[in-house]
C-alpha cells in the first residue's frame, strides 16, 4: 500500500498508472491520510481491494480544477463535504456570516457541498460517462 493516495498527475505517474480507477472528491478539507477523514478511509479501503484510487481535495469551483486528474477508468467514487461542516466554516456561533474564519476553499462556500460538487463534476470538461453519485 502506498504512503498516500495520489492527488496530482505527477503522483499518479510516479506510481506507474496511466489514470486512477476511482477518484474521490473531498470538497471541504485538505486531504489528510487519517482515520478521522472519511474520504481517506474510503480511499484506503478501495486501495486495499486493488483499486487505483486518487483524491481531489478542495477543488476550485470557479475553474475546471475538478478535471485535474482526468476521467477515472471506473467511476467517481464519491463526493464528500469533508470533516468541517460548511456552517461551522462560514458562520459565527450567533449565525453571523464572517468571511472565511478558517480559510476554506471556494467549494465550502456552497452550503450543500456534495450536491454542488456533483453538479460541478457533471458540467466540467472532464468526461463523466461513469459517475456514481455517493455522499460520504
Amino acid at each position: 500500500m502506498n504512503n498516500f493516495l495520489p492527488t496530482t498527475t505527477e503522483e499518479i505517474k510516479e506510481l506507474g498508472w496511466d489514470r486512477p480507477d476511482i477518484i474521490i472528491v473531498s470538497g471541504g478539507d485538505a486531504y489528510l491520510d487519517s482515520p478521522y477523514n472519511g474520504a481517506a478511509l474510503i480511499g484506503r479501503l478501495l486501495q486495499s481491494h486493488g483499486y487505483k484510487t486518487a483524491i481531489i481535495a478542495q477543488p476550485d469551483m470557479e475553474t475546471d480544477d475538478i478535471a485535474r486528474l482526468g476521467e477515472p477508468k471506473l467511476f467517481w467514487g464519491g463526493v464528500s463535504s469533508g470533516c468541517v461542516d460548511s456552517m461551522v466554516a462560514n458562520y459565527t456561533a450567533s449565525k453571523k456570516q464572517e468571511g472565511m474564519m478558517i480559510s476554506p476553499p471556494p467549494a465550502v462556500r456552497i452550503i450543500n457541498v456534495p450536491t454542488g460538487l456533483s453538479s460541478h463534476i457533471r458540467t466540467s470538461s472532464v468526461k463523466t460517462s461513469k459517475t456514481l453519485r455517493l455522499s460520504l
